[in-house]
């Protein structure tokens, strides 16, 4: 697998966790599979908006018309080089700067931060011009003394909304560029067909005013000065005017007033840009493909597919996209399946590379395989069960509770690809045993599709006559253990954990007698 990295994903994750719904892949199956490495793999987006997008995306189960729309522009994206240069172009001008990240919060929460009144505001403003034009003009000394007495009430409230505002409006600056992008799109009539740039055209329109005001505030804030002291004297003087104020109230009101249009061109911004990083990605790949679909209601099917049964799953030459010089196997199930294999030997990344070929196929229409024919299938697992301390849980409690969701989404709803990684390992071995060929019996009789791992070959050997029973070994050359990463039918009688601790640390086996 890749090495392990260090990345914060609170940023990237704040557009999905704000529009995340019922059927999205839960965070058990995300970290399970290490998801986030999977995402940084198709990640290859020029903005902010983008990444949050393919973020969201590979969370969720995408239609079949929204499958077809992003082939369809990928279709002229990679026959059109020209064009797609410059999207990318106009895509990183919206660019990934830290502060812009935390714009679909203020979306989704801009009426908050509107204030009840803003008539108190233009009085305190009026104020200051008034009695600074009477002061300077006509030499009147009360109006100077009026005017010293509203700019400090006006510095004084600025300095204590300032906090409360000010991180957004740097966001907020981002708006604009998303409002020129979907602008630059409208302006080239290939677009609006091939596409959907068409569509725009209301949102853009109507967020002209929204430009003007950002752009404004963009360069009263930036200014022509330079140095830490002009810039803390500009901040100062730009905040007796109660200037930012008035214009932070301005964008949000319009904003909140069209937010489904500011939306509108946030996500088609992200979405190309998304479909972009996917042409990237499957470029990226030794071998890739489409997946052919089985419809719940059978009416996407193709005539390929029609000898297809409902829960059957067919991936041919599947690999895991993470893995360097990746060994392929077929994963073909018209029933549920069962692994056996030595340690180290390649079940795990197996049941990996399983899970994460169906949420890439399902999210953006993509399979590390020469062929895919699958079901659309709610993907769960329960693979990196830990003992949690803040609870004082147990391991097995957590991995009851792990399970427990599988089989609660099984029994509520079906159509479930369940994958479970060495079952119930967290109690002795009759109970295991026992409770494991429960569970599993339970998974039989439902509409889902199960591939589970075990080390306990006498569970394997129960469930043989109703599952299908594969695994993977290893042989021993020269006195070390060897792995071919290859699938096959059957049973692993093959053990290799004496050996392998042999191999590792030699200088523990010693005649202690």
């Amino acid at each position: 697998m890749v090495s392990s990295f260090e990345r914060d994903f609170d940023d990237i994750a704040i557009y999905y966790k704000l529009t995340k719904e019922t059927g999205d892949l839960d965070d058990v199956t995300w970290n399970d599979l290490e998801m986030d490495r999977v995402f940084e793999k198709v990640n290859s987006t020029k903005s902010y908006v983008g990444e949050q997008v393919l973020y969201r995306r590979l969370h969720k189960t995408g239609s079949k018309e929204e499958l077809d729309q992003m082939e369809s522009h990928i279709r002229y994206l990679k026959e059109n080089e020209k064009e797609r240069r410059q999207i990318e172009s106009d895509l990183a001008k919206i660019g990934k700067r830290q502060s812009d990240y935390s714009l679909p919060a203020f979306l989704f929460s801009s009426e908050d931060f509107q204030l009840n009144r803003i008539w108190p505001i233009r009085i305190l403003q009026l104020l200051l011009v008034v009695s600074f034009v009477s002061g300077v003009f006509f030499d009147n000394i009360y109006s100077i003394m009026v005017f010293i007495a509203v700019a400090l009430i006006n510095l004084i409230i600025y300095m204590l909304h300032k906090t409360k505002y000010e991180a957004w409006l740097y966001s907020l600056m981002s708006t604009k560029q998303i409002v020129l992008f979907g602008k630059s799109m409208m302006s080239n009539p290939q677009f609006h067909e091939k596409l959907g740039a068409g569509k725009l055209e209301r949102a853009v329109k109507e967020l002209n005013g929204l430009v003007r005001m950002v752009g404004l505030f963009q360069l009263k804030k930036s200014g022509m000065w330079t140095g830490e002291i002009m810039a803390l004297m500009q901040d100062y003087l730009l905040g007796i005017t109660l200037w930012d104020m008035v214009t932070f109230q301005r964008i949000t009101k319009t904003i909140a007033g069209k937010l489904d249009l500011v939306l509108e061109l946030y996500e088609y911004a992200g979405q190309l840009d998304m479909e972009l990083a996917v042409i990237r990605f499957r470029e990226s790949l030794p071998v890739w493909c489409e997946p052919s679909f089985i419809g719940k209601s059978g009416r996407d099917m193709t005539e390929k597919q029609t000898t297809y049964g409902r829960n059957r799953l067919e991936m041919t030459g599947m690999y895991h996209p993470l893995v360097e010089n990746p060994v392929e196997n077929d994963l073909i199930m018209s029933k549920n399946v069962i692994l056996t294999g030595s340690n180290a030997s390649g079940k795990s990344t197996f049941l990996k590379a399983a899970a994460v070929n169906m949420i890439l196929a399902q999210s953006i229409h993509t399979c590390a395989a020469v062929d895919a024919v699958i079901p659309r299938m709610k993907v769960m697992t329960s693979m990196t069960v830990r003992d949690d301390v803040m609870t004082g849980e147990s391991y097995y409690i957590t991995e009851l509770k792990h399970l427990k969701r599988i089989l609660d989404e099984v029994k509520a709803n079906g159509n479930v690809f369940c994958i479970v990684d060495e079952i119930l390992r967290g109690t002795n071995t009759k109970e295991r045993l026992e409770a494991a060929e429960i569970v599993l019996r339970y998974l039989n009789t439902k509409n889902c599709i199960v591939l589970a791992a075990t080390h306990d070959l006498e569970l394997a050997k129960a469930m043989q006559n109703s599952w299908r029973c594969m695994f993977f070994s290893n042989y021993v050359e020269n006195g070390k253990v060897m792995f071919d990463y290859r699938l096959r039918d059957g049973f692993s009688e093959t053990t290799n954990a004496v050996l392998l601790l042999r191999t590792m640390v030699p200088y523990i086996f010693v005649d202690h007698s």
